[in-house]
């Protein structure tokens, strides 16, 4: 079975977003620093942590299943021939983009970032509709300023220097 997991690339990349989305977990309270009011609020410190537990949730669901395949000596699933197998260099591209994204978002602040940023996600993901790729990504940016900045009631970053005042005009 040593063997089986050591040729199954999907079960390396399963576990390496375990412990990722581990690690985050258990250090999201460092990383956040967030301001509060003195009140309960759900925001700052909650989000991150239960993405995290989703994440690793499905992520361990997705190696147990791995792992049963393997144990029952049937190979992985194969993409039929409509799709377009994934490849490793995608994979490195979006967590490539999302760390720019995070690390952007503090010198640009979170529009600019996310009008930058989630055209290129789609670029990379396939999307090639100049359309589809406007529609996605101002609807997932007002999804998501609503969701965050109004339901949330979160401080998104709002960048530096000009960048901060172009945010402010926003919100």
């Amino acid at each position: 079975m040593l063997e089986r997991i050591k040729k199954s690339p999907e079960l390396i990349v399963t576990t390496a977003a375990v412990l990722f989305f581990a690690v985050v977990f258990l250090n999201s309270d460092k990383w956040i620093n967030a301001m509060t009011i003195g009140e309960f609020e759900i925001g700052p410190y909650v989000f991150p942590k239960a993405v995290c537990l989703i994440s690793i949730a499905l992520m361990l669901s997705v190696f147990t299943r791995q792992i049963k395949i393997l144990k029952n000596g049937e190979a992985l699933p194969k993409y039929d021939d409509n799709t377009e197998e994934p490849t490793y260099l995608i994979m490195v591209l979006f967590v490539a983009s999302s760390f720019l994204y995070v690390w952007g978002m503090q010198k640009i602040g979170f529009i600019l970032a996310s009008v930058i940023l989630l055209p290129v996600l789609l670029i990379i993901a396939g999307v090639r509709s100049p359309k589809k790729i406007i529609l996605i990504s101002l609807g997932l940016l007002v999804v998501a300023f609503l969701f965050f900045c109004v339901l949330l009631k979160l401080q998104l970053p709002r960048g530096k220097g000009i960048f901060k005042t172009i945010s402010l005009l926003f919100y």
